[in-house]
């Protein structure tokens, strides 16, 4: 059996007739494979779909820097919850994900061009509107993101705010199916 496993190509580190082994083979092609930098797209203030939810630790402190500024302040609030603080905008932290940014914007802007600065659509579908902000639920992977408005009714907003999940709400092992 052995014999005809060299013969196919699958044994050892080198295969007959100088031919690279299958091993060696998937670990080019692995290599190859591996995930491209992560690049902010042109003309976003910050990618908030890129950011939102993912683990806090897996992210170049450059791509954060670059996004939000440079680091203000960090606290870690009695409920396990970490607030972070940049130049540019405020993150919350749970069990290590990002789960909620605020993120003002340097001039008020119309609600497309706020959601396309954020990495969004340009329409996110129908919206709640209030005299103060205009919300939209369960859109784009997001549990809320709501635009604040500069004043009451009108059509212009200073400010973002995105729920990935709301942590009170989400079961212990949402982000491991495993369980643990």
């Amino acid at each position: 059996m052995a014999a005809l496993a060299v013969a196919w190509g699958c044994g050892g580190a080198e295969a007959p007739a100088g031919r690279p082994s299958l091993i060696a083979q998937a670990e080019k092609v692995r290599r190859e494979r591996a995930p491209p930098k992560y690049k902010k797209k042109e003309g976003l203030h910050v990618d908030v779909p890129y950011l939102a939810g993912r683990e806090f630790a897996s992210i170049d402190p450059q791509d954060i820097e670059e996004q939000l500024g440079p680091q203000r302040e960090r606290a870690v609030l009695p409920d396990g919850q970490v607030v972070v603080r940049y130049e540019k905008a405020e993150i919350r932290l749970w069990r290590g994900r990002i789960f909620h940014i605020r993120y003002p914007f340097a001039a008020p802007m119309d609600r497309k061009t706020a959601y396309g600065v954020c990495g969004f659509p340009l329409d996110l579908g129908p919206a709640i509107e209030a005299s103060k902000e205009v919300r939209v639920n369960n859109a784009w992977g997001m549990r809320r993101i709501s635009l604040r408005r500069i004043a009451a009714d009108a059509p212009q907003f200073d400010q973002i705010e995105v729920w990935k999940f709301e942590p009170k709400r989400r079961p212990a092992d949402a982000f491991n199916p495993r369980g643990g």
